[in-house]
């Protein structure tokens, strides 16, 4: 099946084993194979305010085109709604460093779920 896999994207044979060679592409591939998942407790500064929060995302990597996304929890009421209507949300993790993320969805419940915009603070 891999083997199979492998000649479907490269149009050339391959092992499992054999190191995937971008060049060898002929039939329009696309590279997806990279997302690293981080959670960790963390400090989410809406408009200059902090709150507690526990981060959970995905960074994808997708040639050289990376993107993040994911979700906020906290026991903070009305946490989701004061994201949403933010001008500026800043993720910020335990060894201090800070993305920009863009609030998605609230759904009244505990989570939020969010897309980072620029790089990732990892």
């Amino acid at each position: 099946m891999i083997r199979h896999v492998i000649e479907s994207l490269t149009g050339q044979p391959g092992a499992v084993g054999e190191p995937f060679r971008a060049d060898a592409c002929t039939r329009g591939c696309t590279l997806t194979h990279m997302a690293k998942d981080y959670e960790s407790e963390a400090r989410v500064v809406i408009d200059g305010e902090e709150f507690p929060v526990y981060a959970r995302f995905t960074i994808y990597t997708d040639g050289g085109f990376k993107q993040w996304h994911g979700s906020l929890g906290s026991d903070e009421p009305g946490l989701g709604f004061k994201l949403l209507a933010a001008d500026r949300v800043r993720l910020r993790m335990p060894d201090g460093k800070e993305g920009t993320i863009i609030p998605t969805r609230a759904n009244g419940g505990e989570a939020t779920s969010f897309t980072g915009s620029g790089p990732a603070p990892v």
